[in-house]
C-alpha cells in the first residue's frame, strides 16, 4: 500500500540528501545488503473484534514493552527508516500509539497505522501530525457486520467521516471474500465521495486455524478474476485503488505473481514479541526469525534465514515499484 502523498515526500526535491542516501542503499541491496527502509509493526494481537479471516488471533505474542519499543524505533531511525506503518491487531488498543506516532515523526519517518476505527474518536487528539489513517472498511453494514462483528461498521464510517472532518489523510482497506463480492462498488462509491484512495486484497491464508475459520468466504480464482477485471475497470474510470494497473492485469491472465523484490532487503515485519521477518504474511512460517530484542533489530534483519515466497495478492507490489522508481505502475 503506497498513498501518493508518501510518493510526493519520497522524491521530494527539497529532500535530495535523504534521496541519494536511500539510492545507495537500494543499489547496495541488489548485492544483498539489508536496510529497514520501509518496516510494518505488528504492535498487539490483541483486538477489540474478531474477524473471521484474521490471521492474528491464533497466535499469542508477548509484546515489547514501552521502553523496547521506543529503543526499537530510535534504533530503525538511526537506520534510515523512511516510513512505518503500525497495525496489529488493534493498535489503538496500545496507550503507547500515540508516543510512538509522535517519535517518528520528529525523525522526519512517515507514519500510518491501520485501523478499524472503532477507538478512533476516543485516540484522535493523541495522533496529531499522523500521515496517514487507513481505515478496515468491507463494504455496506451488512456486509461488513457479517465479517467483523455487529457495530463495526457505524464505528469505520465514522472514523472515516472524523478523519475528513478533521483534515487528516486517510484511506480504506477492503478484504475481498464471497459476502462482499457484489458490493465492492459501494466501498468505491464512497471513497469517490470522500476524495481518497481503496486498498483491496483476497483473503491470504497462512495458517490452519485461519483457513478453518474463513473456509466458506474464499473466493475461487475464477471469481478473484471477475474482481480483478472490475477492479480495473473502475481505476481506469478514474477510481483511486491502491492496486497497480499491472499487477490487476497479471491476475486477470492468470498468470503467476512473483515474489517480492524488496521483502526482507529494503522492506521487513517486525512482530509484538520483536522478531523480525520479511513480511506479515509469512507470520505462520516456522522458521526461526530472528528477535531484535536480543540481536538488535538491524541486525536480525540482516541475519534474515533464507526465505521463499510464492508471490501474493497483497499491496505490497507497490512498495516495488515505489522503490524501483516505476512511478507509472502506481
Amino acid at each position: 500500500m503506497v498513498d501518493y502523498r508518501l510518493i510526493r515526500k519520497f522524491f521530494n526535491p527539497g529532500a535530495m540528501s535523504s534521496r541519494t542516501v536511500d539510492l545507495c542503499r537500494l543499489l547496495l541491496s541488489r548485492a544483498g545488503r539489508r536496510y529497514p527502509m520501509f518496516v510494518q509493526f505488528l504492535m498487539t494481537a490483541r483486538c477489540n473484534l474478531d474477524c473471521a479471516y484474521c490471521e492474528v488471533p491464533p497466535f499469542k505474542y508477548e509484546e515489547m514493552s514501552r521502553s523496547e519499543v521506543m529503543e526499537m524505533l530510535d534504533e530503525l531511525c538511526r537506520a534510515g527508516m523512511r516510513k512505518i506503518t503500525f497495525s496489529g491487531g488493534e493498535p489503538l488498543v496500545r496507550e503507547d500509539l500515540g508516543d510512538c506516532v509522535r517519535f517518528v515523526r520528529k525523525r522526519g519517518v512517515f507514519a500510518n497505522i491501520i485501523t478499524n476505527g472503532i477507538l478512533l474518536p476516543m485516540r484522535l487528539d493523541d495522533l496529531k501530525g499522523i500521515d496517514l489513517i487507513v481505515v478496515s472498511l468491507d463494504g455496506p453494514k451488512e456486509c461488513h457486520d457479517q465479517v467483523r462483528g455487529k457495530g463495526s461498521f457505524d464505528g469505520a464510517l465514522k472514523a472515516l467521516e472524523l478523519c475528513r472532518e478533521k483534515g487528516i489523510p486517510f484511506m480504506t482497506s477492503t478484504v475481498i471474500s464471497k459476502t462482499n463480492i457484489d458490493r465492492l462498488d459501494f466501498v468505491l462509491d464512497l471513497t469517490r465521495r470522500f476524495g481518497t484512495t481503496a486498498i483491496f486484497q483476497p483473503i491470504e491464508l497462512g495458517h490452519a486455524e485461519t483457513l478453518e475459520r474463513s473456509a466458506g468466504i474464499i473466493l475461487g480464482e475464477n471469481e478473484l478474476r471477475d474482481v480483478y477485471k472490475f477492479l480495473l475497470e473502475r481505476k481506469k474510470s478514474g477510481d483511486k485503488i491502491s492496486y497497480p494497473g499491472r499487477l490487476l492485469k497479471t491476475f486477470i491472465d492468470g498468470r503467476r505473481v512473483s515474489q517480492c523484490r524488496w521483502a526482507g532487503r529494503l522492506f521487513c515485519s517486525i512482530l509484538p514479541d520483536g522478531r523480525v521477518l520479511p513480511c506479515n504474511l509469512l507470520l505462520a512460517d516456522n522458521r526461526q526469525w530472528k528477535n531484535g530484542r536480543s540481536a538488535g533489530f538491524v541486525r536480525a534483519m540482516e541475519q534474515m534465514p533464507p526465505f521463499q515466497c510464492g508471490g501474493c495478492h497483497a499491496g505490497y507490489s507497490e512498495l516495488d515499484s515505489l522503490l524501483s522508481f516505476r512511478l507509472w505502475d502506481l
